[in-house]
């Protein structure tokens, strides 16, 4: 009887537990966004979901949606921005694909430091050349102000900013090994001047700024992305 009871309880548990996971599983994160993102902790942040697909292109993109609706605002149409480049670029190309689809996917990161919250979006497309093209392109926003954080408000903000985190970027870099491989001095000294269009995407963290150098700005495809973490007290005292 005991045996029979601790069986009809554990069945209703999992009924209960089952119902909560449809109810609620899409205001949560999947399982197979928390393997590609870095932070699984996001706080008050929701992950949302943008996929379509037909018989030529996929879309799959995984987006935030914080408690700050111009931030959401900001992001969303960010988001449509790379969408509607992605679809333009189809209807100029072959529609007749041998294999595979034109693919377009798009995940993100979250940082947070003092009142700042930044995020690097990781976007892939592939349009069924030789391969697909990866970048990182971030945004920063203050939580006191209510603002987007742009390259320009930093420069105006801190005069020397663009000097410094050129010189420290070209010291990480001329040290890398996919650096010395592939790429040249000179590339890398017009990948790095200090002008705001070669330092537009980077982020704040805990104890650290990162900047993102994209694929073809200082090296070939082969060499990849860089991520380069800088500490604040390297650059100067953000003070916005």
């Amino acid at each position: 009887m005991i045996k029979k009871y601790i069986l009809v309880v554990m069945v209703f548990v999992i009924f209960l537990f089952s119902t909560v996971i449809l109810k609620y599983g899409k205001e949560t994160i999947p399982i197979e966004v928390k393997q590609v993102f870095k932070n699984e902790v996001l706080g008050s942040t929701l992950v949302k979901e943008n996929f379509e697909e037909n018989e030529l292109y996929s879309i799959k993109i995984y987006y935030p949606k914080t408690e700050y609706e111009n931030l959401n605002e900001y992001m969303l149409n960010s988001i449509n921005e790379v969408k509607e480049g992605f679809l333009e670029e189809i209807n100029k190309l072959d529609k007749v694909l041998n294999k595979g689809k034109y693919e377009l996917n798009i995940t993100f990161n979250q940082y947070e430091y003092k009142s700042y919250i930044s995020f690097a979006l990781d976007v892939m497309i592939d349009l069924r050349g030789a391969h697909p093209y990866n970048y990182i392109y971030t945004i920063i926003y203050d939580t006191n102000s209510k603002s987007i954080i742009t390259v320009d408000k930093l420069i105006k903000n801190n005069k020397d900013f663009l000097n410094k985190i050129s010189q420290k970027t070209y010291e990480v870099l001329k040290e890398n090994e996919n650096i010395k491989e592939y790429s040249d001095e000179e590339n890398l000294e017009n990948g790095l001047k200090p002008i705001a269009s070669n330092f537009e995407n980077i982020i704040f963290d805990k104890d650290k700024m990162i900047v993102f150098i994209n694929i073809y700005q200082v090296a070939p495809y082969v060499a990849g992305n860089f991520e380069i973490a800088i500490p604040y007290n390297e650059i100067f005292e953000i003070n916005m």
